[in-house]
């Protein structure tokens, strides 16, 4: 007698290709998420990347630092000092001790520039009263202050074209102290989040790729039950 057996159940078919299909992505999500990055940059060649920045950054700052004070910095010749002038006299000193530090990233010191020697023909302070100083050719800024090197002299006016390039200057050094800051924080707590140097499931994107891979395994598996 022929026998005849029972067809494939191909409830149970599907649900074992659904259910190897899943493993496989879950394999292969896993095997990137946790696998060595190799073509990625490894934490030491990471470390010299952002040294090697934070030089570039701190010579660009300290070039642009140099030229601002060489400008404010400027001297103006003296002459002896003449009674028979109208010579205004400062004490003590030319300047109040300390100074405030610019706003780099947007002060404009052409609006704080100050101009109160300019109503004496000279002037001269307890510092030096010996000499004189032609009162029209000073000035008074509290936002280049921070730069003042020598304030036993008074100060150079500048004109519009140096107060312009100043404020150029400042410009750069306010872009490089943070990026300093940025370089230095990231050279401690290492890559910002996200990125691939960061390591395994340190992205958020990685994590809900993960957590997606799961629900979509779960999802299958319980549909394979119920049609099983």
């Amino acid at each position: 007698m022929l026998s005849f057996s029972a067809p494939p159940d191909e409830s149970l078919f599907h649900m074992h290709r659904h259910i190897l299909s899943v493993i496989s992505v879950l394999v292969l999500i896993c095997a990137f998420l946790f696998a060595p990055p190799s073509f990625a940059q490894q934490p030491d060649a990471q470390d010299r990347k952002l040294a090697a920045q934070e030089v570039a950054v701190s010579a660009e700052m300290t070039d642009a630092i140099n030229k601002a004070a060489a400008i404010i910095n400027q001297p103006v010749a003296p002459v002896a000092y003449d009674p028979s002038f109208h010579v205004g006299y400062y004490s003590p000193g030319w300047f109040h001790k300390g100074a405030i530090k610019p706003n780099f990233d947007a002060v404009d010191v052409r609006k704080t520039q100050e101009l109160p020697y300019a109503k004496f023909d000279y002037v001269r302070s307890d510092l030096n009263p010996d000499i004189m100083f032609p009162g029209a050719q000073l000035e008074f800024n509290r936002m280049t202050k921070y730069f003042y090197a020598d304030r036993s002299v008074p100060k150079k006016r500048l004109t519009q074209k140096e107060m312009i390039e100043i404020n150029a200057l400042y410009r750069i050094i306010g872009k490089d102290e943070k990026r300093l800051t940025d370089i230095k924080k990231e050279r401690v707590e290492g890559p910002a989040v996200g990125s691939i140097d960061g390591g395994p499931l340190k992205s958020p994107v990685a994590i809900i790729c993960l957590i997606g891979a799961v629900l979509v395994a779960g999802y299958f598996l319980a549909r394979g039950k119920k049609n099983a």
